[in-house]
């Protein structure tokens, strides 16, 4: 693609791709239109709106609302602000919660989802396994490790 400066000189940083649909439409007309899209909540600062990285509120919740886990509070929160501080993290965060039936494992997958994304457990950036349910049979241990990574 090619790119061009258009306008006059103060404007000359300003470039814009030729042979783009939205380069015939003035730099002004460009930006209120933009500043409207992104006022119905479709842009944010961080280029990723699904992301909201709450971590104040995710310690608050996990302070206020968990509760027998104090091990859970620290370890929880330093996991995530350590993955959250990495500028450029290889791998994705993956927390394995294990406990009986009842001790807070979904409770808190479903805290630290809601305050880094904005859509919880329910955005495409989470996976949530729950080992009985998606992995029933211990024979299959190796079908599950390949399809895991194949689950959107």
């Amino acid at each position: 693609m090619t790119y061009f400066e258009r306008g006059s000189a103060d404007d000359a940083t300003q470039q814009v791709p030729s042979g783009d649909f939205w380069s015939v439409f003035p730099q002004d007309y460009m930006r209120t239109l933009s500043e409207w899209y992104c006022s119905l909540g479709q842009c944010c600062d961080t280029g990723d709106c699904r992301i909201t990285n709450n971590i104040t509120g995710l310690a608050r919740d996990l302070e206020l609302r968990l509760h027998g886990q104090h091990l859970a509070q620290s370890v929880v929160l330093k996991a995530v602000q350590g993955f959250i501080n990495n500028p450029d993290p290889n791998k994705p965060l993956t927390l394995s919660f294990h406990g009986w039936s009842g001790t807070g494992k979904n409770f808190v997958t479903r805290l630290v989802a809601d305050n880094l994304y904005r859509d919880g457990v329910k955005s495409e950036c989470v996976r949530l396994f729950i080992a009985p349910f998606h992995f029933p049979h211990a024979k299959l241990v190796d079908v599950y490790k390949v399809s895991v990574g194949c689950w959107h």
